[in-house]
C-alpha cells in the first residue's frame, strides 16, 4: 500500500519522472516478460535491493505506465502494462 500512496502523491505533485534503466530495472522487466506478475517481496529477492530502492523503482515504473499495480485480498502484485506486453 505504501507504493500506491507514493504514486498518488507524485501524480498530485505533477513532477517529471526520470528513470535510469539499470540492471535492477532490467531484472524486473525481464522477469515480468517471462512471468505474469511479481510481488514486492519477490522483486526485492531477485534484485537484491532494499525496500526503499524497490519501492522507488516500482513507483517510477507505475508513473511511466510501464507496469501496473494490482491489489487483491490475497496479495499486491505488479504486471507489465497492457501497452508494454
Amino acid at each position: 500500500m505504501e507504493t500506491l500512496l507514493r504514486v498518488w502523491k507524485q501524480k498530485k505533485q505533477n513532477k517529471e519522472v526520470t528513470l535510469i534503466y539499470s540492471d535492477t530495472e532490467k531484472i524486473l522487466l525481464n522477469y515480468l516478460q517471462e512471468n505474469k506478475e511479481i510481488t514486492f517481496r519477490k522483486f526485492r529477492q531477485i534484485a537484491h535491493i532494499s525496500k526503499n530502492k524497490a519501492e522507488t523503482i516500482l513507483v517510477k515504473l507505475i508513473l511511466l505506465d510501464i507496469i501496473t499495480i494490482h491489489i487483491t485480498e490475497k496479495a499486491t502484485t505488479y504486471q507489465l502494462s497492457l501497452d508494454n506486453k
